[in-house]
């Protein structure tokens, strides 16, 4: 694993260039940044394939275990934070709505 660009405090497997992995590995003591992020594009569905996670979304906090899957609509404020003794691995994948919200599939 390397780090991705920007110095950011997580890891990304190494793609070929221009190719984005949406596999990511935070060791202990790492988060997704100093304060909560949002996407505005589109929904964040994200599934913690290893590890423990503290999670902030809309200002409220959790944590995540193993298997655990969260979906994040555009707009919410979050931050994941590995506090555990082991490194954590995510996978996610982003969004833009298929239909009008008022639609229904």
């Amino acid at each position: 694993m390397k780090s991705s660009s920007g110095g950011s405090s997580d890891q990304r497997a190494e793609m070929p260039a221009g190719k984005s992995c949406p596999a990511r590995l935070r060791r202990p003591g790492q988060s997704t940044g100093d304060e909560p992020e949002d996407h505005i594009a589109g929904d964040q569905v994200l599934l913690l394939v290893e590890g423990e996670l503290s999670a902030e979304i809309a200002g409220a906090r959790s944590r995540l275990m193993r298997g655990d899957v969260v979906v994040i609509p555009p707009g919410i404020k979050h931050k994941f934070t590995n506090r555990g003794d082991e490194p954590a691995v995510t996978f996610s994948v982003y969004s833009t709505p298929e239909y009008p919200p008022d639609e229904k599939a």
